[in-house]
């Protein structure tokens, strides 16, 4: 997935799951404050990590890889996405 593909995706509502390493991940894109959206990450049954920009979002290093360089590696099998409606 591309940096501009997955920005679109997360702008429009879907919530992104893709399996990195074996384990499930999922980012969302979420309002935080009236009309204030941000971005969720998180492994499958973990806590989220919340950021407020998209910038924050590909540069987040979780165990050693930034969200991004997880995006890029993922094969079509590996990926999945839903629209949400906020």
């Amino acid at each position: 997935m591309t940096r501009e593909e997955l920005f679109e995706y997360t702008e429009e509502g879907h919530e992104i799951e893709f399996k990195f390493n074996g384990i499930w991940h999922s980012i969302t894109y979420w309002e935080y404050d009236t009309n204030v959206f941000g971005f969720s990450f998180c492994e499958f049954d973990q806590e989220p990590i919340n950021v407020k920009t998209f910038d924050e979002l590909i540069n987040l290093n979780y165990k050693g890889v930034t969200v991004m360089k997880m995006l890029e590696t993922v094969s079509e099998d590996d990926f999945s996405s839903t629209l949400r409606i906020f």
